[in-house]
C-alpha cells in the first residue's frame, strides 16, 4: 500500500485541529502549517 501524503495549512485553527486528527486516526503522513504553533 501506497503512503499518503497530506498537507493541511491553517492546522492549528478550530477546523484545522480536528481535520489533522481525523486524518493521523486514518493512518496518514500529514504535514501541517499554521502560524498559530
Amino acid at each position: 500500500m501506497k503512503i499518503q501524503n497530506v498537507l493541511v495549512t491553517g492546522g492549528g485553527g478550530f477546523l484545522g485541529k480536528a481535520i489533522v486528527k481525523k486524518l493521523v486516526e486514518k493512518k496518514l503522513a500529514v504535514t501541517s502549517f499554521s502560524r498559530n504553533f
